[in-house]
């Protein structure tokens, strides 16, 4: 149950019928009751007060209500006014006014989340959130005052966000709530792969991206595990992520270091029995840039070109099944090392 305390504020008034600027008073609602009071100064006599007032209820009975006006509890926060008219022994009249700032007295809750920094250095801004003329603040350890503080070093940390008002600026006057968190510095991860490695078709390699107990992601195999085992070339690439969340890449081309070899066959029929029906180079060559393979008839007339590397001819120009006969083909492409190929020769075409 929240304590309630009675703020008491006195007004020091002197006879005078001159037009005045309201008073103004903070403070947080359903942790106090206002009791307000005329003090006279003047050297005419304050004989009769008329106190009037918005939003609030009459505690405490028993008070009076001639100089003293109280307390005045108010349940809900909000602006509210309060007035007194004082009359003096000469007839004449005071007016006084009070605006009344009601404030939301309890903390929202709020969260300082925990924090993992996977570089060299450290600066995390951290703020509650929660701001408003009533709310003060204050930073452990560092002895920080300021709605935000920033982090540059890792360890336990604390943010209390307090309320105050005009009965009392002191720590937790009305209420106040603190949060926990820390700040946990991971020394970058160290992934490297292995660079000028070369694989030959039989002779597997491994790749191991180190840092035991962490997690992996490998492109393009989607492998998991540390270590992965390679039976071909290409370009391999993996994420490492720690424990605590910090992350780290790596990348490496494998080639391929079997020698290169391409041949031809020189003869096939195209007869549909199921063998040696299409012609096609042969070889080791996994992918092959500024592909052409051609053929031509015994007079020169071209009868098959084409620029995709898996494509065959099957005999047939045109549509039409060509005749028995010499062909010349004619194979260039770059490959897989780079390297400028060209094939060349003569087919016999058989039925």
């Amino acid at each position: 149950m929240r304590e309630i305390k009675t703020l008491c504020i006195l007004i020091f008034l002197a006879a005078s019928q001159q037009v005045k600027a309201y008073n103004e008073l903070t403070f947080c609602h359903e942790v106090r009751n206002v009791r307000l009071s005329i003090t006279n100064t003047g050297s005419l006599q304050a004989v009769a007060w008329q106190w009037t007032y918005t939003g609030a209820t009459l505690v405490m009975p028993g008070f009076r209500q001639d100089s003293i006006c109280g307390g005045l509890s108010y349940d809900n926060p909000g602006v509210y006014w309060v007035y007194v008219q004082t009359t003096f022994s000469d007839g004449s009249t005071d007016l006084d006014t009070w605006r009344m700032n009601a404030f939301v007295s309890v903390i929202p809750l709020f969260t300082l989340p925990d924090s993992v920094v996977c570089t060299p250095s450290i600066s995390l801004n951290y703020t509650s959130g929660i701001s408003g003329p009533i709310y003060r603040y204050l930073w452990q350890p560092s002895g920080g005052t300021n709605v935000s503080q920033n982090i540059t070093a890792a360890g336990n940390y604390t943010g209390i966000v307090y309320s105050v008002d005009d009965y009392s600026n002191r720590f937790g006057a009305c209420d106040s709530q603190w949060q926990d968190f820390t700040i946990t510095q991971e020394a970058p991860l160290n992934v490297s792969l292995p660079q000028g490695l070369f694989i030959c078709q039989g002779a597997p390699i491994n790749l191991d991206a180190g840092n035991p107990g962490a997690s992996y992601a490998w492109l393009p195999n989607g492998e998991t595990s540390q270590v992965i085992t390679l039976d071909r070339p290409g370009t391999y690439s993996v994420t490492v992520r720690s424990p605590l969340g910090c992350t780290a890449n790596a990348s490496t081309v494998v080639r391929d270091s079997c020698p290169i070899f391409v041949w031809m066959p020189n003869v096939f029929s195209p007869n549909g029995d199921g063998r040696n029906d299409r012609l096609i180079w042969k070889g080791n060559v996994l992918e092959a840039k500024n592909y052409r393979y051609r053929v031509y008839n015994r007079w020169g007339e071209k009868v098959f070109d084409t620029r995709d590397f898996t494509a065959e001819w099957d005999g047939t120009y045109d549509g039409k099944q060509c005749q028995t006969g010499v062909y010349v083909y004619k194979v260039e492409f770059v490959d897989n090392k780079d390297e400028q190929r060209q094939l060349e020769g003569n087919v016999t075409l058989i039925r």
